[in-house]
């Protein structure tokens, strides 16, 4: 039996700005702004996720890659994007998980250019 995803989109970040503008575009069904909440909404089936690298209280979103790489069975249908705009952190991120379908996307070009994503992830 094949699971449903239910087209659930999920988005790691945590500037509100940045919140406000995913929502203004009709992205996301669930936010999450730090670790720990991240780490337990990745246990839920989405088919998009979007992350940022750099997260509240000088954390980082690496823990929450590791488990998606550690469990990569789990995520061979989700699409992922990296919109971190830190070079260091967005490659750490890609590197960990790029045996899965991810792209870098820094948030800078994401915002201009989200058009350039409907073919391939996005029919919103």
């Amino acid at each position: 039996m094949t699971e449903s995803y239910d087209n659930k989109i999920l988005v790691i970040e945590d500037s509100d700005q940045r919140i406000s503008w995913f929502k203004s575009k009709g992205i996301g069904n669930k936010f999450c702004k730090n670790v720990n909440h991240g780490l337990k909404e990745i246990k839920k089936k989405y088919n998009i996720v979007f992350m940022d690298f750099n997260l509240k209280n000088k954390r980082s979103s690496y823990k929450i890659a590791k488990y998606i790489s550690e469990h990569k069975e789990m995520f061979q249908n989700v699409n992922i994007i990296i919109h971190s705009n830190d070079p260091k952190g967005r490659n750490l991120l890609f590197n960990l998980l790029k045996h899965l379908n991810v792209k870098i996307v820094p948030y800078r070009i994401l915002r201009n250019s989200l058009h350039t994503l409907t073919g391939d992830f996005y029919n919103g």
